[in-house]
């Protein structure tokens, strides 16, 4: 049995197709209708979620555009994707590890077993959230798990490193004001 990286498995179904036990008629339709966006559903907290917003607000307020949270977690992705070709898997998971432990927990279950749950703080509730991402993006960060996964046994997922990387981005934002951020996201979309 093949290990799912995301609630999505791309590569499972990149296996699939290649595995000769798919029809003709599923890999035309796959290549024909497939989207080339892939919807995410994500846990996060509802204090973070309305700072998300309100920074997206703020930055449609400098450009004059609009401006979303899929928009925000494209750039920090793509940064993510980018650090982590540079340094290797190993050093790309240490870098999660760490925006980790600063804003969520590692909880030990059964032994061996480990699973990525944010920190709920007292009587804060959690929302679901639903982002879509490009297909390409979502495909190299299964595939960064999977790659990991030959050399360290994790149980991360897309969706918990989407999450841990977006928190992460709502604390720094609420460490320095945003300033920073909006300055890198404004050139970003310059590029």
């Amino acid at each position: 049995m093949n290990k799912k990286y995301s609630e999505v498995d791309l590569l499972g179904l990149k296996r699939h197709l290649q595995s000769g036990r798919s029809s003709f008629l599923y890999k035309f339709r796959y290549r024909r209708f497939f989207s080339r966006e892939v919807t995410f559903s994500l846990r996060l907290p509802s204090t973070y979620l309305d700072r998300g917003e309100i920074l997206c607000e703020d930055i449609e307020r400098l450009i004059e555009e609009e401006v979303e949270i899929e928009h925000l977690l494209s750039m920090i992705l793509l940064d993510f994707l980018k650090k982590m070709s540079k340094l290797g898997a190993m050093a790309a998971f240490q870098y999660l590890v760490d925006r980790y432990s600063k804003v969520l927990r590692i909880a030990h279950y059964k032994g061996e077993e480990e699973e990525f749950e944010l920190i709920q703080k007292p009587r804060e509730p959690f929302e679901t959230c639903e982002v879509t991402l490009h297909h390409n993006v979502a495909y190299r960060l299964e595939l960064f798990l999977a790659e990991l996964d030959h050399t360290f046994a994790h149980e991360m997922t897309v969706e918990k490193l989407i999450e841990i990387v977006y928190c992460h981005m709502i604390e720094t934002v609420k460490t320095d004001g945003g300033a920073t951020f909006t300055k890198a996201f404004i050139k970003y979309l310059k590029t």
